[in-house]
């Protein structure tokens, strides 16, 4: 049974007058904390659909608040509903009758209990795919109950075991497990049974999970609450206001409409139908915005980090069965408590272990660590204590303290102290790699990040062969490091495989100092494959980092929207590829392999083949800074509007030793677009093009190459049998008068269009020592078959009796 009785708190009332609780609003709340984007693209494209839909009905309704992408809306429309009870809460209170405040006349005109003089809010859980909010609201509330008593609001945290009452309640004949239930039942728990740490029941959000502690001394470790009551059974904001200050964090309820899903921050008003129930932990309130605060439990990437502001008159039923719970620390002895300044480190480097302990009724006199758990004690004393772990592997500290009266307690570090294998070279390996690995030759990872995340910057990250997938091995993060990925083996032997859903690599400059040079990223000897986005790199997004891949492979990327740019990889820092090929990667938009945007880019022995964009580019789309390309071969690439192979926009480029085959701009004969192997628009800028043949292009101008504005210049060239749809089968060299084009000691050869069959120069062309079909104006131009060997075959080295022979110049 319940005891009818109320033990009072030490009073926070005159600290509520001074100002204590009623500290100024934030100047700034944080936005959903996210971790790594593993949905599918069309996951993705779904929920991103929704998004747009929300933020419209919030901007129409002038609701005020931010929707944005959460953890929350995230999951699939049946998963969200799994969080929420389908049924209501009760017409009548199981809990007894609404209790009558304390009178107090005023209220300060704010109060956030996770800002009081310390942190009693303990914090932000994540109930997973089980409908018990309710017992999460109510252990939240426990656990304030438990801080303010103690005054622990220096406690690193307070976490009790939610698992218990999910397994356990069945046991009295209360609750519905992941259906639902009451928040009072967790209480009756607390009071009658007593609740256990997180660490001895972990949450699994499993209901069926056997009522049993992993703890020995389960029994000593109960913590048993004292009174609690109902505040109001319909909401009364007054009524509530006035708990939050007596009584401290409330439970309360509320239905859940489609917009909760999705917010992301601001003072919360419903939109949309309501899609379940649910309870959460009232912490406070702020009458200069109207609103509730809340905790919720639905981890940290959702709302403002885990929080919400809920508006006074939000018709959600916020505050219906509101209740409150106080703890008595009368009888209690000290409580042990540390924080460590890390609990993964690498090995040699230095923990700092700071006291968090609490005296509760008498001052604690002596701390004992046993900082890596073999039993002896390594320090006395308050603290902070300093200590080296001098090997790879997981530590368990321990703090004993006592107090003036006798009375003494011991804990140990919850999840304890991880020390790492200290690199600076981390191995990988699918086939023999341990959860519980550190990354070195003998215990390596069974995953590429889990190497990222060990990694510092500079550190090498070596990948025996295999295939890897999934959320560990896609969407790979640097956290803003520079990093070598190093693929063991031959090339290829090493395959990163995004399935179709995910992007394979997303690199930034997360914490570089201003003004710093940018991270750079190397990987060598990967194949990356079938990596999407909507939007931005299908294989790889880098930005803010420098970008070099050697001896790699990138196939059947994308990126899907039609505004889509880098099916393999889009980056806005320096890109270099050596011996890279790129095979068959897609873009909606601009760059169907690369995506280039004001980095400088060297290519020098790669090659591309049918590579397709929906705009420009079908193997490279390079808008502003240098491009250094040399000894490549581009083959079968498509765009539709301009350049089938590079789409050069702003660029100064060399280009050298270059092959172009068969790349198409495909947009119908009207149209002025062209470039069927290289468009080139850069006033200003200069294009030298030497030793590149260019065969089998085709595009409605410029089969093989269109250049508007700037200073071209070619040498060693040979253009045969490209193809344009209206003028210009080789060239179409649309002067801004800046320069005339000058074309040296090369071959035009059999190409056609119905107008200019080899080159189209309104602006004027100069060609010096060519064999040019049909002549020209200029210096030593001749009009003979330059008697190729097998052009057909792709053989255009020069019969013995060519004309060619002899005839060009050292010069130009």
């Amino acid at each position: 049974m319940r005891r009818p009785w109320h033990i009072p708190l030490l009073s926070l009332l005159p600290l509520v007058a001074a100002g204590g609780l009623c500290g100024a609003s934030p100047t700034s709340v944080p936005g959903p904390l996210l971790g790594p984007d593993t949905l599918s693209v069309a996951h993705r494209a779904a929920m991103e659909s929704e998004l747009d839909g929300l933020r419209a009905a919030v901007a129409r309704d002038e609701l005020g608040w931010r929707a944005g992408e959460t953890s929350m809306l995230r999951l699939t429309p049946e998963e969200r509903l799994r969080r929420l009870a389908e049924r209501p809460w009760p017409q009548t209170s199981r809990g007894g009758e609404a209790a009558r405040g304390k009178g107090r006349k005023t209220l300060p005109p704010r109060i956030d209990w996770r800002d009081a003089r310390g942190d009693f809010v303990s914090g932000v859980r994540e109930q997973a795919s089980c409908a018990d909010g309710w017992i999460f609201a109510a252990t939240g509330a426990l656990e304030s109950a438990f801080l303010r008593a103690t005054k622990g609001g220096r406690l690193p945290d307070f976490d009790l075991a939610e698992q218990q009452a999910l397994s356990c309640l069945d046991d009295y004949g209360l609750g519905r497990g992941c259906e639902g239930g009451w928040p009072e039942d967790v209480f009756w728990l607390a009071e009658n049974v007593g609740l256990l740490e997180e660490g001895c029941q972990p949450y699994a959000g499993d209901p069926q999970r056997a009522c049993d502690s992993h703890c020995p001394d389960a029994d000593a470790r109960r913590w048993r609450f004292a009174a609690d009551g109902l505040v109001c059974a319909a909401a009364d904001p007054v009524a509530i206001k006035r708990a939050l200050v007596e009584h401290g964090p409330l439970v309360t309820t509320l239905s859940v409409d489609a917009g909760f899903m999705a917010y992301a921050g601001g003072v919360y008003r419903p939109l949309g139908p309501v899609l379940g129930y649910h309870a959460l932990l009232l912490v406070g309130y702020d009458d200069a915005e109207g609103c509730f605060l809340v905790k919720n439990s639905w981890g940290e990437g959702w709302g403002e980090a885990g929080f919400a502001r809920i508006a006074y008159d939000a018709d959600c039923d916020l505050g219906n069965w509101t209740r409150w719970v106080e703890f008595d620390p009368s009888a209690m002895g000290p409580f042990a408590a540390m924080k460590p300044s890390a609990q993964r480190a690498r090995s040699g480097e230095s923990l700092t272990f700071r006291d968090r302990s609490l005296g509760v009724n008498a001052p604690i006199t002596v701390w004992e660590w046993d900082l890596d758990g073999d039993g002896v004690v390594d320090a006395t004393g308050p603290g902070p204590q300093r200590f080296v772990y001098a090997s790879a592997g997981r530590y368990t500290p321990t703090l004993r303290v006592v107090d003036a009266q006798g009375r003494e307690a011991r804990r140990a570090l919850e999840g304890g102290v991880e020390i790492v294998f200290d690199g600076p070279l981390w191995t990988v390996d699918a086939a023999a790699g341990a959860p519980d690995g550190d990354g070195s030759p003998a215990r390596p990872f069974a995953d590429i990040q889990q190497a990222i995340n060990a990694a510092a910057p500079g550190d090498t990250v070596r990948v025996l062969p295999g295939v890897y997938r999934g959320a560990m091995n896609t969407a790979l993060d640097n956290a803003g490091k520079a990093l070598l990925l190093l693929a063991a083996g031959e090339p290829g032997d090493v395959r990163i495989d995004g399935e179709g859903e995910h992007r394979l690599l997303r690199l930034d400059a997360a914490g570089t100092p201003v003004g710093s040079a940018s991270p750079l990223v190397r990987l060598e000897g990967f194949t990356l494959e079938r990596g999407a986005d909507p939007l931005r790199g299908g294989g790889i997004l880098a930005e803010g980092v420098s970008l070099e891949l050697v001896d790699c492979t990138v196939e059947n990327c994308q990126t899907l929207k039609d505004v889509g740019a880098g099916g393999a990889i889009w980056c806005d820092r320096d890109l270099r590829l050596e011996r890279c090929s790129f095979l068959e990667n897609r873009s909606g938009g601009d760059g169907g392999a690369i995506f280039a945007a004001g980095g400088s880019v060297q290519l020098d022995g790669c090659r591309f083949d049918a590579n397709a964009a929906g705009a420009e580019g079908g193997a490279l789309w390079q808008g502003g800074g240098v491009l250094a390309a040399a000894r490549s071969a581009f083959v079968d690439n498509a765009a539709l509007l301009r350049g089938g192979a590079l789409g050069l926009l702003g660029v100064n480029a060399g280009l050298d030793a270059l092959r172009f085959t068969n790349n198409a701009v495909t947009a119908p004969a009207g149209d002025l677009r062209g470039g069927g192997a290289v468009a080139w628009e850069a006033p200003g800028a200069d294009l030298l093009v030497t030793n590149c043949l260019f065969t089998g292009n085709e595009a409605p101008e410029g089969g093989a190459l269109r250049a508007d504005g700037g200073r071209l210049s070619g040498a060693q060239l040979t253009f045969w049998g490209n193809r344009a749809l209206r003028r210009g089968g080789a060239l179409a060299l649309m002067g801004t008068g800046e320069a005339d084009p000058v074309i040296a000691n090369s071959i035009l050869w059999g190409n056609a269009a119905p107008e200019a069959s080899e080159f189209a120069a309104p602006g004027g062309a100069e060609f010096r020592h060519c064999v040019l079909a049909g002549g020209a104006g200029g210096k030593l131009v001749i009009d003979l078959d330059p008697r190729f060997r097998d052009p057909d075959g792709g053989d255009f080295s020069l019969d013995d009796d060519s004309p060619c022979l002899g005839a060009g110049a050292r010069e130009g």
